[in-house]
């Protein structure tokens, strides 16, 4: 009998470490996902970079980018999103700001040619104090990035002040009930959204005629997710 009382105990000993494993892989997953560092930072870019590349083409061709636009890109990641936006702005310019050293290094690399040439421009930065002038950007654009904004109406006001008269802003994000059930967004690290919440929020900090566009594009484990496109108004 102790013995079975020991070796319950041991039992659950060992069914307590291992969730404790999983819960710190979740975190370590998750702190990637939102500012990738070191080895495991450039494979979590290259992986991102692979998974992103249907949804990257989607969301840029939603913005009408047009040959002069000059365009931002926030939480560039590996930069393949700036690589396609970069073939339809031939006269224009692109700039990206990322809060990863180990992204900015790993863009910097498949975009050096454009950089090289001055047409895209690529710092460090976080969207809620932008190292922008006002009205600078006809376009703006993030992929899963609104997840780790601690204040989304602080950062979007900031994107409101760099953007022109009449310029687009587009966000993109998965599936909110997928991604819930992805044990690296349940770490308080992330926090999701609907669209219908991120056009709230775009309306709230002055962005106007607000779509939603849905698309079923794979991520991995998400199958579906919406990009939210708002304008400034002409008369800003």
């Amino acid at each position: 009998m102790q013995h079975l009382r020991h070796s319950t105990r041991v039992n659950a000993l060992v069914r307590s470490i291992r969730k404790m494993e999983k819960l710190m892989l979740a975190h370590a997953l998750a702190q990637q996902a939102r500012q990738p560092k070191g080895l495991l930072g450039r494979l979590f870019g290259m992986g991102m970079g692979r998974m992103n590349q249907g949804v990257n083409e989607w969301v840029v061709s939603l913005l009408d980018l047009q040959p002069d636009h000059v365009a931002l890109e926030l939480g560039f990641g590996p930069g393949k999103a700036l690589a396609v936006a970069e073939r339809l702005v031939t006269n224009g310019r692109l700039c990206g700001l990322e809060m990863s050293p180990t992204m900015l290094d790993q863009a910097s690399r498949l975009n050096r040619p454009a950089i090289q040439t001055g047409k895209i421009s690529l710092r460090l930065g976080e969207a809620a104090s932008l190292p922008y002038p006002n009205a600078m950007f006809d376009r703006v654009f993030c992929v899963n990035v609104i997840y780790f904004w601690a204040k989304p109406e602080r950062e979007l006001a900031e994107i409101f002040r760099v953007c022109k008269k009449g310029a687009r802003l587009a966000i993109y994000i998965g599936d909110k009930d997928q991604m819930a059930a992805v044990p690296m967004t349940k770490t308080g690290l992330f926090r999701l959204y609907s669209p219908e919440e991120v056009s709230s929020l775009l309306e709230s900090q002055g962005f106007t005629n607000c779509e939603i566009h849905r698309s079923s594009i794979s991520q991995g484990p998400i199958s579906r997710g919406s990009c939210v496109v708002g304008t400034v108004p002409a008369d800003r």
